[in-house]
């Protein structure tokens, strides 16, 4: 199916996006709008994980999922509760993670592994700790503390502009102001 040597050494969210845009059997494929994968069980170990040239390293749809447990994919309940989705195909699953969305694959690097340990540990640069919360944990930051950051930017810029014109102001006045050189009075 995907023989191919790069197709092969793309990293797991990578393969994931390529074959939920690429699947027309309905084993993976985007719910209806495009936050969530929704994941038939059965299709799936049967083309992707017991096919002789698979994809992945496991051929276990339990170690699938907590692959994709691992990279931070959450099992949306709601779906399996629903009972007209469920009576439907009781081997679907839905499949949530924030940066994993149709049509946006600039959002896969945000996508990866969880690691266990010293993160809790490691104290950040205080003078760079806003900058560092936003790119590394953008996913988390609100609306609203993005747009309070915005809005401080903005008036900081305006303060100074303002300063600057008011500067020039007073300049100009005082130039207007003084005796020109060689007047007589």
């Amino acid at each position: 199916m995907y023989d191919d040597c790069i197709f092969l050494s793309l990293r797991f969210p990578q393969k994931l996006w390529r074959i939920v845009n690429e699947c027309r059997s309905g084993a993976i494929r985007w719910s209806f709008n495009g936050n969530t994968i929704l994941l038939d069980y059965k299709k799936f170990q049967e083309q992707y994980l017991d096919a002789g040239n698979s994809i992945f390293k496991t051929k276990n749809i339990t170690s699938f999922i907590r692959q994709l447990n691992l990279y931070g994919f959450r099992k949306v309940t709601s779906h399996n509760r629903d009972p007209i989705c469920n009576s439907q195909n009781p081997d679907v699953h839905e499949f949530l993670h924030e940066n994993f969305r149709t049509g946006r694959p600039d959002l896969l690097s945000r996508v990866y592994r969880k690691t266990a340990g010293k993160r809790h540990c490691q104290r950040p640069n205080v003078k760079n700790a806003e900058q560092n919360f936003l790119s590394k944990n953008t996913d988390h930051v609100s609306r609203l503390h993005m747009c309070r950051l915005a809005l401080t930017k903005t008036l900081e810029q305006i303060s100074r502009e303002y300063q600057q014109m008011q500067n020039r102001k007073l300049k100009d006045e005082n130039t207007l102001n003084s005796p020109e050189k060689g007047s007589v009075i």
